[in-house]
């Protein structure tokens, strides 16, 4: 068995890849999706990892907060079900009880794990001077900052 994410059709062809090893890898082909391309998936394979890891560990983590599902739907996997994978198993190290939460999960969303880059939820209100994208975007980085 052999995997890749590259096209190894196209890798023979620009003799990148050695035509006789590709006939005999190619004898059975079976296309698996990315994981971006399988969203419904990832919950359900987070869901499984979790447990596995939690059972592992020996910690009492029950699912996931709203927040923290939202951040590993809306990631992108370039890693696939392998950078799942290690990700929520990372989380389950950082976590000690409860649902893993975003502050977990700072692999899936450019944070810290202690948290101290998080922002509350909500709302946001600004006083805009200028209605221009870059104004209100510029307002909201200094607001994000200073939170």
């Amino acid at each position: 068995i052999a995997a890749t994410c590259g096209d190894l059709d196209e890798a023979v062809h620009a003799r990148k890849f050695r035509d006789d090893l590709f006939l005999a890898l190619s004898a059975r082909r079976l296309h698996l999706p990315s994981l971006a391309e399988r969203a419904s998936d990832i919950p359900l394979l987070a869901h499984l990892f979790l447990s596995r890891f939690s059972r592992e560990m020996g910690k009492a983590l029950v699912g996931f907060t709203e927040e923290a599902m939202e951040t590993i739907c809306e990631y992108e996997w370039p890693g696939n079900v392998r950078e799942l994978l290690n990700g929520i198993e990372r989380a389950v190290l950082a976590a000690t009880s409860g649902p893993i939460d975003e502050v977990h999960l700072p692999m899936f969303s450019g944070g810290r794990l202690d948290g101290r880059d998080m922002i509350s939820r909500g709302q946001v209100s600004l006083e805009v001077r200028d209605r221009s994208l870059r104004c209100v975007e510029g307002q909201l980085v200094e607001r994000v900052l200073a939170e």
